[in-house]
């Protein structure tokens, strides 16, 4: 497997959390000794009437979406591993996730013993999510802003795309002469309804979403392909212009400048060749690409006790929701066209499927150890 794949893991460990504060404190408590009536104790016999001072380590932690997470979850970490050197009878933990708190409190032995094994043998298997997503990225835009943004990507990210020689020079030409000859390969949406064409022009627009959906493209429900144009002469492209059907919002012309490929290439090669260079795909793994490392080490330990000391599994959808919130927000200024509105919506599908893998691979292990 390759090295960027296993940084998938990244992505799914990833799952940078945000941690508001970590703390730690012993306090003492002490329990009133009342002299017995009438008696004349000695000092000595008062001392052995004391009982012994009792002392609470205290963990705090705090998770929410807008805070650090790095540092503060290494220092969680590190505190609950140094109880074992610490003099504490107890060790209390108050945790709050989103407004769902956890309060509980162990005995040192009970804890040195049980949760704090499960928590120092915790192996985080990274290529156990390193599969990347193949999700569809779906372009869709509201306004003339977001349109200027699905234009920009599209003829970006479909540069020299290939595409098969007889799809292109046979099969999609041929579509769009059953529309109109009249005027080369130039079709619009408009004229097809008025030559009642608008079957034949809507195969030709299923041509071309197909074609792109091999490659994870899709297409909102509320845009409408309102012309195309096929370049066959002097270097091959396709121009289309798209249209929100509910707010007249428009593209204008977007240039696909695909390749010819090499007539040795078959089909299979060609799509492929076309996968690897995706846009989908490659946004996946430029996700993966920029989360630190240093996510692995502790981010998933924390959650790993965090959920040990939930009996009532109230957190787990919490911190699913942080973890794609904060992840997106550490990456958002690291990869280019992530803040446009619909490739931050893809990101976040993905990083939301690779939190769940994680929590559900935390939540797995937790039964594991307690059977």
């Amino acid at each position: 497997m390759k090295a960027k794949t296993i940084k998938i893991l990244s992505l799914i460990a990833f799952c940078a959390v945000p941690i508001a504060a970590v703390a730690v404190a012993c306090k003492k408590s002490q329990p009133e000794s009342k002299p017995e009536k009438g008696s004349n104790n000695t000092q000595q016999n008062q001392q052995k009437q004391v009982a012994p001072v009792k002392t609470t380590y205290s963990v705090t932690y705090g998770l929410n979406d807008d805070q650090s997470f790095v540092q503060s979850s290494k220092t969680f970490v590190d505190q609950v591993n140094e109880f074992a050197n610490k003099k504490g009878d107890y060790i209390k933990f108050d945790v709050n996730v989103k407004g769902v708190k956890i309060n509980k409190q162990f005995e040192r032995e009970q804890f040195l013993n049980n949760e704090l094994k499960k928590f120092q043998n915790f192996d985080f298997k990274k290529d156990l999510i390193t599969k990347p997503e193949k999700d569809d990225i779906n372009v869709a835009f509201e306004n003339s802003a977001e349109a200027k943004e699905v234009k920009e990507v599209l003829e970006k990210e479909f540069n020299n795309f290939y595409v098969p020689i007889q799809w292109f020079e046979k099969d999609l030409k041929e579509a769009i002469e059953k529309v109109d000859k009249r005027v080369g390969l130039n079709i619009t949406k408009e004229k097809a309804i008025q030559d009642n064409k608008l079957n034949e022009y809507n195969q030709v627009v299923k041509m071309i979403k197909d074609f792109l959906a091999k490659y994870f493209v899709s297409f909102s429900e509320d845009l409408e392909f309102t012309n195309i144009n096929q370049n066959i002469r002097g270097g091959w492209s396709l121009n289309i212009d798209l249209k929100n059907t509910k707010t007249g919002s428009s593209t204008g012309n977007i240039k696909l400048d695909f390749k010819k490929p090499d007539k040795k290439l078959s089909n299979k090669e060609i799509d492929a060749k076309n996968e690897e260079a995706s846009f989908a795909k490659k946004m996946v793994q430029k996700i993966l690409d920029r989360l630190d490392n240093t996510f692995i080490e502790n981010i998933p330990k924390t959650f790993y006790l965090i959920l040990l000391l939930d009996d009532n599994n109230q957190v787990a959808a919490k911190l699913s929701e942080v973890i794609t919130n904060q992840s997106y927000n550490f990456i958002k200024n690291k990869i280019p066209f992530i803040n446009y509105k619909f490739v931050e919506k893809f990101a976040k599908k993905i990083i939301a499927k690779q939190s769940k893998k994680v929590l559900d691979l935390l939540q797995n292990r937790i039964k594991r150890a307690q059977s």
